[in-house]
């Protein structure tokens, strides 16, 4: 079987690295994997390069064209990425397209029309109105036709993954039957993610001693209040944790608001900045922590619609985990999996974060359920397997 993962994001994303995963258990099943993707060597201000890889693990690895976004170039650019899509399609058997941005999933669309394809489309947040569009600044025409799109597509599709079961039950309300809607949580390699491996290295790069640590690893956005909430709650932590460190693992536009924030509430000496870090190191930063912690608003549908790639690797490590009590994170750290919160409370937060570090034994019972958990619903290979009798379904 010939699989061809089409998305617009680079490797480093979130959503390509859910489809490398994918790819590579095809692979390793026998089945030949293509993942297209776009190249941006310091997507969303990363610190570090992005390298442009041909192949990983027996996956081959296509780029789409630059696109130009000067307007009489437009038209031209998009020609070429129909081009790359149908040059892609017509060599595969199953076209499995990530989300419904509008350049890489009109190109597919039209691609798999012409070549009489099987469509899989992917949905793990809900970009339009009542999700991202609404946190967005774009024109409200944009959004209208954003909206409009990511509910013809999957209506125009064969099959629709869904990450979530709110997206689940989304997609049963726009009239899809639920024969064509295959819930596929985000999955994680328990090999690359183990609780054997030793964070000893960070925590001497960072002179952690035998601090508490906290880590968190995401992106920090303008439009997001979850980096101030978690701020807010590390300074109650402090208060009460002697020398607690929180870590935070990421990159995005509100970096510098978020140290002034640090700032402001005199933590410049309890929270390390140590910036986007590629996707292999990510394990061992987590090893270094001895708690992880996971913020959601509630104002979004996008914030119960998503299921979190972090909380799933902080699983997988054996970590015990702080996190809100909402969406797909409940469902993955309910019964005694970690400790969910209700609620923005700081105060909350602080003290769930306490009761973990003040207390050894359950640590160790959060992060073997959590590991366990993992090994039994979140592990790729087995998700992989699903999938491809889904795809094999198809033919």
């Amino acid at each position: 079987m010939r699989i061809l993962y089409a998305t617009q994001f680079p490797l480093e994303a979130a959503t390509t690295s859910r489809f490398l995963n994918l790819a590579r258990e095809m692979v390793r099943l026998g089945d030949r994997a293509t993942l297209l993707v776009t190249h941006d060597d310091k997507w969303a201000g990363r610190e570090y390069t992005i390298p442009l890889r041909r192949e990983a693990e027996g996956v081959s690895i296509a780029y789409w064209p630059r696109f130009r976004q000067t307007s009489f170039l437009r038209i031209p650019s998009s020609l070429s990425w129909l081009y790359s899509a149908w040059e892609h399609t017509k060599d595969s058997d199953i076209v499995h397209l990530a989300k419904t941005i509008p350049t890489s999933a009109i190109s597919v669309h039209l691609a798999r029309s012409i070549e009489r394809k099987p469509l899989v489309v992917e949905l793990d947040d809900w970009d339009a109105i009542g999700g991202f569009g609404s946190k967005s600044k774009n024109p409200l025409i944009s959004k209208l036709a954003l909206t409009a799109l990511e509910e013809w597509i999957p209506r125009h599709s064969d099959l629709i993954t869904v990450v979530s079961k709110t997206l689940y039950e989304r997609v049963l309300d726009m009239g899809v039957e639920k024969e064509r809607i295959l819930y596929l949580p985000i999955g994680v390699d328990p090999r690359q993610f183990s609780p054997k491996i030793s964070g000893r290295r960070v925590r001497n790069e960072l002179k952690l001693g035998s601090c508490p640590t906290i880590i968190y690893v995401g992106v920090i956005l303008r439009e997001g209040v979850e980096w101030k909430i978690l701020l807010r709650a590390m300074a109650e932590v402090t208060r009460k944790v002697r020398n607690a460190k929180l870590l935070v693992v990421g990159y995005g536009p509100a970096i510098p608001e978020m140290k002034n924030f640090a700032r402001e509430l005199k933590l410049e000496r309890s929270v390390l900045f140590v910036g986007g870090q590629p996707h292999s190191r990510i394990p061992s930063y987590l090893a270094a922590a001895d708690v992880a912690i996971h913020i959601l608003g509630d104002q979004y549908m996008i914030d119960r619609a998503r299921c979190s790639t972090k909380v799933i690797e902080y699983m997988a490590m054996g970590k015990p985990i702080v996190a809100t009590s909402l969406g797909e994170v409940y469902e993955a750290l309910k019964d005694s999996a970690g400790i969910l919160v209700e609620g923005q409370s700081p105060e909350d937060y602080a003290e769930a974060v306490r009761r973990v570090l003040e207390d050894k034994s359950l640590q160790q019972r959060l992060g073997k359920n959590a590991r366990g958990r993992v090994e039994e619903r979140y592990d790729s290979r087995l998700l992989a397997r699903i999938l491809r009798r889904a795809y094999r379904s198809l033919l």
